[in-house]
């Protein structure tokens, strides 16, 4: 996954910029344990890179994890790393390479829906007399969504 980042004003020699990238991952998220009884607590796991994926080095780097519930099971500690309710903390990381991969995985509950819409179809009809008619064909696929946002100098 690559950017493409467009300054307002060219960047001169020596310069600084500091950069705030959201990132929403869709079909991320796998069921972990794949199949649960109707009573069982819904988990997921991520498998992602506390780094940003980046040709570029960087200076200082920190990614924040939201999981959306204070309920975890584990999550891989890279020191430093931390965790507050719904949010973890990767970094301050500095001087990180092109790159870099560093392997994090988060295992969690997560009770809410992962439904989304991979195909809709709306038929409209119209008729002489003014009557309109509509009639929506939507295919819904269970899949999952993950929140990160890294900051990066």
């Amino acid at each position: 996954m690559f950017w493409r980042i467009n300054l307002r004003e060219n960047l001169q020699p020596g310069r600084k910029v500091l950069l705030d990238v959201d990132v929403l991952l869709i079909g991320r998220l796998q069921p972990f344990p794949a199949s649960i009884t109707q009573k069982e607590k819904q988990l997921v796991l991520f498998n992602g890179n506390a780094y940003i994926f980046s040709p570029y080095s960087i200076t200082k780097q920190t990614t924040t994890i939201t999981t959306g519930t204070k309920n975890l099971e584990s999550f891989t500690k890279v020191k430093p790393s931390s965790q507050s309710d719904s949010k973890l903390v990767y970094g301050p990381y500095e001087n990180v390479k092109p790159f870099s991969v560093e392997s994090i995985s988060v295992h969690y509950e997560n009770n809410a829906p992962f439904l989304t819409v991979v195909e809709m179809e709306r038929v409209l009809e119209l008729s002489h007399w003014g009557n309109i008619a509509v009639e929506e064909t939507i295919t819904l696929e269970h899949k999952g969504n993950f929140t990160t946002s890294t900051t990066t100098k």
